[in-house]
């Protein structure tokens, strides 16, 4: 049977680029891209983002998807439009939809294009389907809002997961340049998530500085907890991976007992910035240079403010990852 890798963490904290690495470095990979996502992942999962997934029947629809995708079974992706109008995303729309959709957009995408979307909605279903009949050993999903189902992912025992986490400093900077912050309804409307971590409800929701801190304690403090007492997590930081990929992939390949040989020049091709493709992203120079990236970006009100509230966690989570590998 394959295994399974599920890659985890809040929104900007490397899971793009562990994953990448990891395919990479390895034919014996499959990639399954953000099947969580809110926009034009599974039917099921509305408009949520990090759904917090338990023993509990809520979300029961999306738990039986989450199975579903972990044993490469059949699963229905959204059918997703940009509305001419509003400019935004029209979510779960029928086929006709789509296909009135397609002969109506003026946009210069070819047409071949916008008609196989009708059938394969994204490519998020495309890499999901890619995978369901693969012949590669493992496969990796990369999807940081399937971070709040981390019990559930493990329940399946073919699993394991990649917890990947970055400094507060460089995720507050990395969402706030992008303007990414989600308002924290997303985390206090999931009567589960409050009841198994009560600490939520206290935290301060009104500035956008806060809303985005939230996220980062949020996801890393559920994901925290369970690598605690499972040794099916690892906890990898962002900087480590970025500073030393090869060495970090070998520590990776080590703890999930993987024999097969890395491919440690496709790595540096993908990681040393010197490729000649644009279609190859320049992740390691890119990661080097955003791990003080936001020096001189952000007040030194913003640092305090975001050290005040995060560095506890930061310290017990490097503890742990020291520890582990």
């Amino acid at each position: 049977m394959k295994r399974k890798i599920v890659i985890m963490g809040t929104r900007r904290s490397g899971s793009t680029f562990i994953g990448k690495l990891l395919t990479n470095s390895s034919n014996a990979f499959a990639y399954v891209e953000e099947p969580f996502n809110p926009v034009r992942g599974i039917k099921n999962l509305n408009h949520l983002w990090y759904p917090y997934i338990n023993q509990g029947n809520h979300h029961s629809i999306v738990k039986t998807d989450l199975q579903k995708l972990l044993d490469l079974k059949s699963v229905k992706f959204k059918n997703s439009i940009v509305n001419d109008v509003t400019k935004k995303s029209d979510l779960n729309v029928s086929r006709l939809r789509v296909i009135i959709e397609i002969f109506k957009n003026k946009s210069k995408e070819p047409l071949i294009k916008r008609v196989l979307r009708v059938f394969f909605k994204s490519h998020h279903q495309v890499s999901y389907i890619k995978a369901r009949y693969s012949t590669k050993k493992y496969i990796v999903y990369k999807d940081a809002l399937m971070s709040l189902a981390i019990k559930e992912v493990l329940r399946n025992k073919n699993a394991k997961v990649i917890f990947i986490y970055r400094n507060p400093l460089g995720f507050y900077y990395s969402m706030k340049r992008l303007n990414w912050a989600i308002s924290s309804d997303h985390f206090f409307n999931q009567n589960e998530l409050i009841k198994d971590y009560p600490f939520i409800k206290d935290l301060p929701r009104i500035t956008e500085i806060d809303k985005i801190i939230n996220e980062w304690l949020i996801v890393n403090t559920v994901l925290f907890e369970q690598a605690k007492i499972n040794n099916r997590i690892l906890c990898v930081p962002h900087e480590k991976l970025a500073l030393d990929p090869s060495g970090q992939i070998i520590k990776i390949f080590n703890w999930l007992e993987i024999s097969e040989k890395i491919n440690f020049q496709k790595i540096n091709l993908f990681t040393d910035g010197k490729h000649e493709t644009s279609k190859t992203k320049d992740v390691k120079r890119n990661s080097k240079k955003e791990l003080l990236s936001w020096k001189g970006k952000i007040s030194e009100a913003e640092i305090a403010h975001v050290l005040r509230r995060t560095q506890e966690l930061f310290e017990k989570l490097n503890d742990l990852s020291n520890h582990q590998i």
